[in-house]
């Protein structure tokens, strides 16, 4: 019980600190927070909890694990208008997470070297934008796919053969978006209708 009232005591004197005007940025590697996951320690005894405590703060993760937290904090904690995206690579052999920022003046100190930052042209919400107005305006007259593509910074769409893009670089950008043309076999309805079949 006495640990649990430091433990407790110590997350208060933060918390002061906190308020009193000195600035910290978030920790990027940090899972989330305790009180977050209440769970964890509900309904056990007090030495099951300290064990829980212990072993939530000490658990050995793997380094694509590491790279995942610090993707989620990265989402939540750059502001958007800096904020490209992420993307892992080598994930099985050798993983790596890139950031994607518009200024990279706005990257947050991270401490590890799996983390790469790329400076870009585009915000992720700038990319979602241009998604809709793509798909708002060619919903009927042609188009059967589009997606963002975080890597290249992009958005992507597949349309039928023969649809006029004419009005597609007065609704986005020419270097945030890239198209295709799909064949009769290639839609993404075709997908979906043969998965509906199957079950």
């Amino acid at each position: 019980m006495k640990k649990i009232c430091i433990w407790v005591g110590l997350v208060l004197l933060l918390l002061v600190l906190g308020s009193c005007g000195v600035a910290s940025q978030p920790d990027y590697t940090a899972v989330p927070e305790l009180g977050q996951q209440v769970d964890l320690v509900e309904g056990l005894s007090e030495e099951e909890r300290e064990a829980a405590i212990r072993n939530y703060f000490n658990s050995d993760r793997s380094a694509y694990q590491e790279l995942r937290i610090i993707a989620a904090n990265c989402q939540m904690n750059i502001p958007e208008e800096y904020f490209g995206g992420c993307y892992f690579q080598d994930v099985m052999t050798d993983p790596k997470l890139y950031v994607l920022l518009t200024d990279l003046s706005a990257a947050p100190v991270i401490e590890n070297d799996r983390v790469i930052f790329r400076e870009v042209k585009y915000t992720e919400a700038e990319l979602e934008k241009f998604q809709s107005a793509v798909w708002e305006y060619y919903l009927d007259k042609g188009i059967r796919e589009a997606g963002r593509d975080t890597k290249s910074n992009r958005i992507q769409a597949g349309f039928e053969q023969g649809t006029d893009l004419s009005i597609l670089y007065q609704l986005v950008p020419e270097d945030a978006v890239e198209y295709y043309f799909l064949g009769e076999g290639d839609s993404f309805e075709l997908l979906v209708e043969t998965a509906e079949i199957e079950q």
